[in-house]
């Protein structure tokens, strides 16, 4: 078992992970209570190092946006999962070293959402079961993969796992119309759950202060509970309709992707300012650098940074759709990734532009990229859905499998 370790401060400059209990030494330990400003810096000139094809399965992108991990050792934890419509299914683990080897390190017999690695160095993820969400688990495990425990959830997990200072686990789920908020103990015991008629935005967030916020789309509110699940406020601000989580700066200030514009919320869910571009939507919640200018993504592929009153300072296109914000290099270098559709199969882009939205380099690849972390200094990691659409009679068969490149400077 790994010490426990202090924690995340953006101030300091370590990549933006704050306000939980993630492992400070694991490259990239989650997506969410992350400003997407990375610690490491993108390669100027990167070549393609390896890449791995693992046949006959995906990285499940439903309800909660895909994703993957990286460990202090620099292995990437890919959660993967089976494709069959009728019969069993899988999920698994799958552990690739930094130099593209791959081991399976868990499975299941249901699929499994994306993972988090705490500070203690172990693993929580979900699964997701589409036909019998009553079985659904929230599992905790050791780093070699074996469990520590495993929770039993009633509804399909609609976040992944949460974790604050304590470790203790913040998850929603949702079916049958009702949308649950579970406070678990680090030991995999229930602290407590609140019980909603909504679904949620995205993942619930947590401020430095411990405040929960959740955003209830049937209501168009978000609302903020403390550790001990009492709830302190709601406010109606709009449906959370977007692409990513809100992003909390150091501050405090809150910025949500709501409707068609990007809100700058206080502490308190009160609007300090509202911005909404001169055409089309904003698509995600932004990236924050250290000066606290935000970088998000608007229709009809823009790029779009503002300051932090949210006054534009330039934008730019990208070469596809987006579902997530840019990642912000500790060289001050944006990355970007991308896709486009084109039947029967995807393309996607990972670009890089400067500060000031120019655009330095742009790789291209098959498939539709899930996520891209920044490895170490100089370092991408890229995992990417592949699917080949065979029409066959009324049924449009799918082929899949996904693949992880790992992009750097030779």
């Amino acid at each position: 078992m790994i010490n426990n370790i202090s924690q995340f401060d953006n101030n300091e400059g370590v990549g933006g992970f704050k306000n939980g209990a993630y492992d400070k030494y694991a490259v990239h330990p989650t997506d969410i209570n992350w400003t997407r400003q990375s610690r490491f810096a993108i390669p100027d000139n990167p070549k393609l190092l390896w890449k791995v094809t693992e046949e006959n399965s995906y990285v499940d992108e439903t309800i909660v946006s895909g994703s993957f991990v990286v460990d202090r050792e620099n292995n990437i934890l890919v959660s993967d999962c089976d494709n069959n419509i009728f019969g069993e299914h899988f999920g698994r683990i799958i552990k690739v070293s930094n130099s593209g080897d791959k081991k399976e390190v868990f499975k299941t017999d249901m699929r499994l959402k994306p993972s988090v690695i705490s500070k203690s160095g172990l693993i929580y993820l979900t699964t997701t079961n589409d036909f019998e969400s009553e079985n659904d688990k929230l599992f905790c495990l050791y780093p070699d993969g074996t469990i520590r425990w495993e929770f039993p959830l009633n509804q399909s997990p609609h976040s992944k796992p949460v974790l604050d200072e304590e470790e203790n686990v913040y998850l929603f789920t949702y079916s049958n119309e009702v949308g649950t908020l579970y406070s678990i103990s680090s030991n995999g015991i229930l602290n407590w759950k609140c019980e909603f008629d909504s679904i949620n935005w995205y993942e619930p967030i947590i401020s430095k202060d411990g405040i929960i916020y959740i955003g209830l789309n049937n209501h168009h509110t978000l609302c903020a509970f403390n550790k001990m699940g009492h709830k302190l406020w709601e406010r109606k601000l709009g449906q959370g309709l977007g692409s990513y989580p809100p992003t909390i700066k150091n501050d405090g200030t809150i910025y949500a992707r709501l409707s068609r514009k990007l809100l700058a919320l206080d502490s308190e869910g009160n609007v300090l300012w509202t911005y909404t571009p001169k055409e089309g939507n904003v698509v995600t919640s932004p990236a924050i650098d250290m000066e606290g200018n935000l970088y998000l993504n608007l229709s009809n592929f823009r790029l779009v940074s503002l300051d932090s009153s949210g006054k534009e300072r330039w934008i730019t296109k990208v070469s596809g759709g987006v579902r997530v914000p840019p990642i912000i290099g500790k060289c001050k270098k944006i990355i970007q990734q991308s896709f486009m559709q084109n039947y029967p199969h995807y393309k996607s882009w990972i670009e890089v532009f400067s500060e000031k939205g120019e655009k330095i380099w742009t790789y291209e690849l098959n498939g539709v990229i899930i996520s891209s972390v920044l490895g170490k200094d100089n370092l991408i990691y890229i995992l990417s859905n592949c699917h080949t659409f065979r029409k066959k009679g009324w049924k449009d068969k799918k082929i899949v499998k996904w693949e992880l490149y790992s992009l750097g400077e030779e």
